[in-house]
């Protein structure tokens, strides 16, 4: 009987003492699997996180790109612009001292072409005190050469010359008033692409600080290995307390 009692106690001093064992690995298996899930949901956030960062800056550099092409094609625009401007006015000034050139030689013209006048009058004058067939022919041939000379001066009209340059003067000024404003606007351009530049010098900076593309797919596929392993972690603990489950029955049915 006395055996019998000892091994009744023995039994259940066993009994209590896995009992309480069975309630602290519980407690502790909680814990833990609450650390790593809080551990792998912090890891993925940082994941998301860094990769957020990381699209943003791609893009603003990309849209900072593209805003430096436009302003470069809008450059390159202007330039030409400004070529051709220049082409005009050293063509119109070109044009212009050609204009003066033969303003100069009609004039010239003209002035011979009074002395002609003023010597056929003369002689004119002249051949009218004479009163026979020949004079009178001579007189017709003066007159007709005399109408012609007018005609001629006429068609050299001085004045027309001087419209004409005077609306080339006007066109030019015209011309160089554009090209100036090509110069304020050339002017502006370069301001805004120095502050673009700028821009893109601080973005780069930023781009700099970051950690490098090499860099953050090594710092993502540790934080994968981290997550695998402690995945790993999470089912051995799993394993382990189905095995103490099945464990523990066959104790107590010893």
């Amino acid at each position: 009987m006395l055996i019998l009692f000892c091994l009744k106690l023995k039994f259940f001093l066993f009994r209590q003492k896995y009992s309480i064992m069975d309630f602290s690995l519980s407690e502790l298996n909680t814990e833990m699997r609450n650390e790593i899930s809080s551990a792998l949901d912090l890891l993925q956030q940082k994941q998301l996180t860094i990769e957020e960062e990381l699209n943003k800056c791609n893009k603003k550099n990309d849209e900072i790109h593209a805003q430096q092409k436009e302003a470069m094609r809008e450059i390159a625009a202007v330039k030409r612009r400004q070529l051709e401007l220049q082409n005009d006015i050293d063509l119109s000034a070109s044009y212009l001292s050609e204009l003066r050139k033969e303003e100069k030689i009609l004039l010239e013209f003209n002035t011979n072409l009074l002395n002609d006048v003023s010597e056929l009058e003369e002689t004119l004058n002249n051949l009218r005190k004479k009163d026979d067939e020949d004079v009178q022919n001579g007189i017709k041939k003066l007159i007709d050469a005399i109408d012609g000379a007018n005609e001629l001066y006429e068609f050299y009209d001085v004045n027309m010359c001087k419209i004409g340059r005077e609306n080339l003067d006007k066109e030019i000024k015209q011309r160089t008033e554009e090209y100036e404003s090509l110069i304020i606007q050339k002017e502006q351009l370069q301001t805004t692409i120095a502050e673009k530049l700028t821009e893109i010098e601080k973005h780069k900076e930023k781009l700099k600080a970051l950690p490098s593309p090499i860099l953050m797919k090594i710092i993502i596929k540790k934080l994968q290995a981290d997550r695998t392993s402690l995945l790993l972690k999470l089912m051995l603990l799993r394993a382990k307390q189905k095995m103490k489950h099945l464990f523990i029955p066959q104790i107590s049915e010893a």
